[in-house]
């Protein structure tokens, strides 16, 4: 009982590490081909807009520009988020993990939050 109570401590702390004030407790895992944006940081509040594989070169076009909050990637593709349209300004490339299978990334209280104007999905 110790043991099992153990192993789910530190896996709960693992993700708060990963994701320092956010709780992803209800968070639903993304298509393997497929990432999720989320209005809000708890990665299930407010508008969502799912795509698949592919360039997207400005947000303003889908309605997302400077909006997202959070993102659920899934296990089979990589995300290269950018700062501006057209892939410029800053850049991060983010994507599941072993000590992340859910793919989520809040950046509440991030730099990156609400900065996103175009990405690639590969």
């Amino acid at each position: 009982m110790f043991r099992k109570a153990l192993g789910v401590l530190l896996v709960a702390s693992m993700m708060l590490s990963c994701f320092p004030g956010t709780v992803f407790a209800n968070v639903v895992a993304a298509k393997a081909y497929e990432v999720i944006f989320w209005e809000n940081g708890d990665c299930t509040s407010g508008e969502s807009l799912a795509l698949g594989v592919g360039s997207y070169k400005n947000f303003v076009d889908l309605g997302w520009n400077d909006r997202a909050s959070c993102v659920v990637i899934g296990s089979a593709v990589k995300l290269t988020i950018y700062q501006k349209i057209n892939y410029g300004g800053k850049n991060k490339t983010l994507q599941a993990t072993t000590n992340n299978p859910l793919g989520a990334y809040s950046f509440a209280g991030d730099w990156w939050n609400d900065t996103i104007s175009s990405v690639k999905i590969q």
